[in-house]
């Protein structure tokens, strides 16, 4: 009996043991995954595994947080960033449930683009709309706009740029949706058009003294347009320009023809569209006084010699031209140039007067030439007193000077014997004598004031040695 017994119990347990292997291997109820990573935007079709529950039980959805997903029928749609848990029951069975994890991340921004119509170049005052464009492109193009420099050029956070001077700057766009990805552009502000120039004399004026300046500003218009000059001068050696400042260096023409008689000094602007002319004159300063000296110091001058004056105009801008006269021209004449030749005994002034009718004058006199009173010969530096040898075939240079020195040193020779041994030629301050032939040679120097003075020297020649 106990035997029976325990064969009933133990097919019964094998019995109940086979069910329950049945029962694990059917599936729970649950969705086909329990984590799912999803990103803003993105759309989702969640699937049920039903497991031992009929497909045709009713199922209802909930959702521990809102704005994370929306959820409709079993499609998911990705709204924002965060973590919700769905969970799915059957309504018959509440207990019988599946859950769901889903983490929502936003969609990476991987670049902006600024959209400039204006090509990066704007004119001043003027002002442009700027846009934006993502990448991808359906990710929020909200932007914070910032400029590199508010004084060039600044910009409103809808994008618009609005150009305030000349210059470069940069304009940042910064993603609201991610705040590391970041765009910037550089725009060039260029000047207004320059329509006109004006010019002014801000020191002196069109008529400049020499070896002074006039500064002469010039003005672009509109006044933002490019300031910057280009100065040319039409005779930069008459009168120079640099920067607006022009040097007058030498006295312009004083010609029939007003044309020649002006330099043109032009200002241009940078990009050469437009200029603006003006006609300068350079003349002397006004003349202060005028000096007149003699360039080396003397108390008289004889007949025939010259005595140079030096005549001074001042100040040293103004005309340096002088005309000369003397008093008297049979005393002493005077050249255009202040060279003072004496003709007779006697005093005479000498006057230097200047282009405005200023002068200055000094007193020259003249004293007569003294007379002849000996002729002295030399002999490389030795006075030669009445006889002087020289070998055959050599020769010789013999000066001749009149004492006093002031006397005037006119003077002939004469040869008055051996005449056919020597060849003579002038040479400076007397005569170079070559001895032909063996001999002897008078030869007589005599003052053409007065012959009376006169110098007989014997020249003998003698044999050449061997």
């Amino acid at each position: 009996m106990k035997k029976r017994l325990s064969l009933l119990l133990i097919v019964f347990l094998a019995v109940l043991l086979v069910g329950c292997a049945k029962e694990n291997n059917k599936d729970v109820f649950r969705f086909e995954s329990h984590q799912l990573e999803m990103t803003v935007g993105d759309t989702v079709e969640l699937k049920l595994i039903y497991g031992s529950v009929s497909p045709n039980e009713e199922i209802k959805y909930t959702l521990d947080k809102e704005g994370v997903v929306s959820f409709d029928n079993g499609k998911v749609e990705a709204l924002s960033e965060g973590v919700v848990r769905i969970t799915a029951y059957v309504v018959k069975t509440p207990t019988t449930r599946a859950t769901i994890e889903i983490t929502v991340s936003k969609a990476r921004l991987s670049g902006l683009q600024i959209v400039d119509p204006s090509n990066g170049v704007i004119e001043v005052t003027k002002s442009v709309q700027l846009s934006i464009k993502t990448y991808p492109s359906d990710i929020s193009n909200e932007v914070i706009w910032s400029s590199s420099d508010e004084g060039i050029a600044s910009i409103t956070q809808s994008g618009l740029l609005t150009t305030h001077l000349p210059g470069v700057v940069t304009i940042t766009a910064t993603s609201k949706y991610d705040s590391s990805v970041v765009a910037n552009k550089a725009f060039k502000v260029d000047y207004l058009k320059a329509e006109s120039i004006e010019l002014e004399f801000t020191e002196g004026s069109e008529v400049i003294i020499l070896n002074e300046t006039a500064t002469l500003s010039a003005k672009v218009l509109p006044n933002l347009a490019n300031q910057e000059i280009v100065w040319e001068s039409s005779d930069a050696t008459t009168a120079s320009v640099d920067g607006g400042v022009i040097t007058g260096l030498k006295i312009t023409g004083q010609t029939e023809d007003e044309e020649d008689n002006v330099v043109t000094i032009t200002a241009k602007t940078l990009d050469g569209s437009l200029e603006k002319s003006v006609d300068v004159k350079v003349i002397y300063a006004e003349i202060e006084r005028v000096e007149v000296a003699y360039k080396e110091e003397v108390e008289s001058i004889f007949e025939e010699e010259t005595l140079e004056l030096v005549g001074t105009v001042y100040p040293e801008n103004a005309d340096p031209h002088l005309t000369w006269s003397s008093s008297d021209e049979e005393i002493a004449s005077v050249s255009e140039t202040g060279v003072v030749t004496a003709v007779s005994k006697g005093t005479v002034t000498i006057k230097a007067t200047a282009a405005n009718g200023m002068s200055a004058e000094v007193s020259v006199t003249v004293v007569g030439t003294p007379d002849p009173e000996e002729i002295v010969v030399r002999v490389d530096g030795k006075v030669i007193e009445d006889e002087y040898e020289i070998m055959a075939e050599f020769d010789a240079t013999f000066t001749i000077s009149i004492n006093p020195a002031e006397a005037k040193q006119d003077y002939t020779y004469e040869i008055l014997e051996g005449a056919e041994l020597i060849s003579i030629t002038e040479a400076r301050g007397g005569y170079r004598i070559t001895a032909n032939a063996v001999g002897k040679v008078t030869i007589v120097f005599k003052s053409t004031i007065n012959e009376e003075i006169s110098k007989t020297i014997t020249i003998n020649i003698i044999p050449l040695e061997l």
